[in-house]
């Protein structure tokens, strides 16, 4: 029987100089009090000075992994990739949230459909409560039109979502992890311009599945 509970999945998360929003992500993650997988890939060049951040980041089942400031964004994820034991991965920004039923809801899809190479749910972003009183609303929806890219080629599944079609951005998908391993590889293979790696991972997303 598959195993859908958070021990098969390892949420990677890559951050520089941002020790105050890695601490407010790793108390979110810990307050479900359940085991949780965390990759944390911290090319900052000095020492976290916040006593609960360093309790945060030695909890079970994190592991954070010092990585040479010099590094660009792709090649740390392509390294920090290697040592991932789990089936299935996902990227979280250092300032976002993820709901953990979501990520169990897609690896249970991508089990079920072995011709896809990734799943993800809603996307929901917030403005500030000033703003919110302005405008009417905190909370508002991204990608809400996003659909499954099912053309039969990957050719036409990266057009597709080149196109905006697709309405979605696979990047911070669920994905199995040799899968994710193989774009990331390729991706710091290939990639040497900050303004293509998240275009060719995505890429790359659509032409494996």
């Amino acid at each position: 029987m598959n195993n859908f509970n958070l021990d098969n999945i390892t949420i990677v998360v890559p951050t520089y100089k941002r020790h105050a929003f890695l601490k407010r992500l790793l108390k979110y993650y810990g307050g479900f009090e359940i085991p949780i997988n965390i990759l944390i890939l911290d090319s900052t060049p000095y020492e976290p000075s916040d006593k609960e951040l360093k309790q945060l980041l030695s909890a079970d089942g994190t592991i954070w992994k010092k990585i040479d400031p010099d590094i660009t964004y792709w090649d740390k994820i392509a390294k920090g990739s290697e040592s991932i034991q789990t089936d299935y991965v996902t990227l979280c920004a250092d300032d976002d949230f993820i709901i953990p039923n979501a990520l169990i809801e897609s690896m249970k899809f991508l089990d079920s459909r072995s011709d896809y190479s990734s799943a993800q749910g809603l996307y929901f972003g917030h403005t500030s409560y000033e703003r919110a009183k302005q405008i009417g609303f905190l909370i508002f929806p991204l990608y809400q039109y996003g659909k499954s890219s099912i053309h039969q080629t990957a050719s036409k599944r990266v057009q597709a979502y080149l196109s905006g079609h697709t309405g979605y951005y696979p990047l911070y998908a669920v994905q199995r992890t040799k899968t994710f391993q193989i774009i990331w590889n390729e991706t710091s293979r290939y990639v040497s311009d900050w303004n293509l790696h998240e275009l060719v991972a995505s890429c790359l997303s659509f032409c494996y599945g």
